[in-house]
């Protein structure tokens, strides 16, 4: 069972499966009727929450996340046996990115400080192009360099 000391991320997850008992998430996760991969991504925003409620466990979730995407950069980095000295754009997409203080921040932040040279930059296009980029791309019919860019002009008034 867990102990009541727990924070604000304790009950917003009781909440979202609705459970009546702290063995319950087993069975909402891992059960006949567990949740899919969109019910656990929607925890997402509910950390978040947790984390803007003062839950340290929370913000320590979004800081790991953060230190595990750095790697990952760091990692795809050293594998394309990049020039010393190059500088190479990274950017970033999807909405917890949104949380700047508790994701997109710290991101930046851990982005390797050694001999890899980082420029970070905001996604291009919003999601929706991106997904139409992908559909016109799996079609067969992948957009060229000129539609790309009218697409990134269209969406320019989008960009914050």
């Amino acid at each position: 069972m867990a102990e009541r000391r727990a924070g604000p991320w304790y009950d917003l997850v009781r909440q979202h499966f609705g459970l009546e008992s702290d063995l319950d998430v087993c069975a909402a996760i891992y059960g006949d009727g567990r949740s899919g991969r969109s019910d656990i991504a929607a925890l997402a925003p509910l950390v978040a929450r947790a984390a803007a409620a003062g839950d340290a466990q929370a913000v320590e979730l979004f800081h790991r996340a953060a230190g595990e995407l750095a790697r990952i950069v760091d990692a795809v980095y050293d594998q394309l046996d990049i020039p010393a000295g190059a500088h190479i754009t990274v950017s970033y997409s999807g909405g917890m990115f949104n949380e700047r203080a508790l994701l997109l921040e710290p991101f930046l932040a851990k982005l390797s400080k050694d001999a890899r040279s980082y420029r970070a930059a905001p996604p291009r296009l919003p999601p929706v192009a991106g997904a139409a980029l992908y559909a016109a791309k799996l079609s067969g019919a992948p957009l060229d360099a000129p539609a790309v860019h009218r697409l990134e002009t269209s969406f320019s008034h989008l960009r914050s």
